[in-house]
């Protein structure tokens, strides 16, 4: 019977340490998670400028910036 206990008593060891390395697992996941969505943000944003930049009288101006805000609207 003590030989049962000390095998039950690894095995509750052992499961313990497992679900310490997947709380640590899931802990990197949320964070690689935020990190992605922060990327993804990112590139929505540059993406949007790429397609449809600010041109502005500073940035932009004289006969051709007119002909390409005329075709771009």
């Amino acid at each position: 019977m003590s030989g049962a206990i000390i095998g039950y008593t690894t095995a509750l060891y052992s499961l313990k340490a497992d679900i310490s390395i997947k709380k640590e697992q899931i802990i990197e996941l949320t964070m690689c998670r935020k990190e992605i969505k922060e990327a993804k943000s990112a590139l929505a944003d540059a993406n949007k400028k790429m397609t449809h930049p600010d041109l502005t009288s500073h940035t932009w101006f004289g006969h051709l910036a007119d002909t390409f805000d005329d075709i771009r609207d």
